[in-house]
């Protein structure tokens, strides 16, 4: 006879699913985006991710059913850059290092 173990017993539970509130378009040298933890299962893990505008990353935060919400501020532009006509935005895993989510988005800046 095998035994069965199920997925959640083995500590295998998934991480709660996160997504980002991705601005219109890029007005400042600061952008502030809101990350949003959802459920997978009751027992869904906590997860940390990091925000990337254009390969500049912030730091980690982690996201749980207890802890849903959380804004990132990150500053992505030097004051001797000139802005690029647009960002890419990404989300994260920080532990595994995988694409969460993914943005493009306009830069509206005066220089």
């Amino acid at each position: 006879m095998v035994p069965v173990v199920k997925a959640e017993a083995a500590g295998f539970e998934p991480k709660v699913s996160v997504e980002m509130d991705v601005p219109g378009q890029v007005t400042s040298r600061v952008v502030t985006i809101t990350l949003r933890a959802g459920a997978t299962s009751l027992f869904a893990r906590p997860r940390r991710v990091v925000v990337e505008v254009n390969g500049r990353p912030s730091d980690p935060k982690e996201l749980s059913l207890t802890a849903q919400q959380v804004a990132v501020s990150l500053s992505w532009l030097e004051f001797h850059e000139t802005p690029p006509a647009r960002v890419t935005i990404r989300l994260l895993d920080a532990d595994g290092g995988h694409l969460l989510q993914q943005a493009e988005v306009p830069v509206s800046m005066i220089v």
